[in-house]
């Protein structure tokens, strides 16, 4: 059977990580919220990181190592970082998926 990494990152996304780190809200805006202290810290940063952007960011810290070489655990992350990305603005909006509520005080 093919690999589908679309599936796979799904699967991740809404089973161990979930378990392990909190729903991609929690988790992301943690995220942003050192980011954002240390960039301050350092004089690189004026504004506020948000949960999107860590996903966005880490898509792309993705992309520059597909630069060297694509492997499907890659693709997989990259999958996985969208799908994060695509939960955090239907937590923001207040959106329920398959029954479950995305957002902080959830799991």
């Amino acid at each position: 059977m093919a690999r589908n990494i679309l599936k796979e990152a799904d699967k991740i996304v809404n089973g161990a990580r979930r378990k392990d780190y909190g729903t991609p809200l929690q988790n992301h805006t943690c995220t942003a919220e050192l980011f954002t202290s240390y960039l301050k810290r350092r004089g690189i940063l004026k504004g506020e990181l948000m949960a999107e952007d860590v996903c966005f960011l880490n898509i792309l810290q993705k992309i520059s190592r597909a630069a060297n070489r694509i492997t499907p655990d890659g693709l997989t992350d990259i999958a996985g970082y969208a799908r994060n990305a695509e939960l955090v603005l239907d937590s923001r909006k207040g959106k329920k998926k398959k029954g479950r509520a995305y957002g902080l005080g959830t799991k």
